[in-house]
């Protein structure tokens, strides 16, 4: 609801700088600079994250996909790799490094989950906290086609 109040005074004191242009009035003008630029930048600044969780939560699953798809070809790697069991006592055997980059690989994948959870949190927040208008406004990533 904040983000429709503050909405409609940014359309409001736009009209007063408008009217200065018109009838010359100084004070109202400066009045209505500052009230208009204290309207928009909560408006512009929650548009503005709403919009990148959102395109967070749409696109994160590609990452992901990714790094699951690197942790199954690590996996598979690993699995079907022929080594002597001497190879296991050296750090610098090519198993060991199949080990750190799966292990490297499942940080990232774990990362990224983090980062969509972190979005969709604050998405919901949003939506419960008074400039849950955008939601409306822009569009709810519910409401839109997902690829999980």
């Amino acid at each position: 609801m904040l983000f429709y109040i503050l909405g409609i005074i940014s359309i409001i004191l736009a009209a007063g700088v408008l009217l200065f242009f018109i009838f010359g009035e100084f004070e109202c003008v400066m009045a209505s600079i500052f009230v208009f630029l204290a309207s928009v930048f909560p408006v512009s600044v929650t548009w503005n994250n709403y919009a990148n969780h959102v395109s967070n939560i749409n696109n994160q699953h590609l990452v992901i996909e990714q790094y699951q798809e690197r942790i199954d070809s690590l996996n598979t790697r690993l699995q079907n790799f022929d080594y002597p069991k001497s190879a296991l006592m050296n750090a610098d055997t090519p198993v060991a490094a199949i080990v750190k980059s799966l292990s490297d690989a499942e940080e990232k994948l774990l990362a990224a989950k983090e980062s969509r959870i972190t979005s969709i949190k604050e998405v919901e927040a949003t939506r419960l906290g008074p400039m849950s208008g955008v939601i409306n406004f822009v569009g709810d990533y519910k409401q839109q086609t997902e690829l999980n």
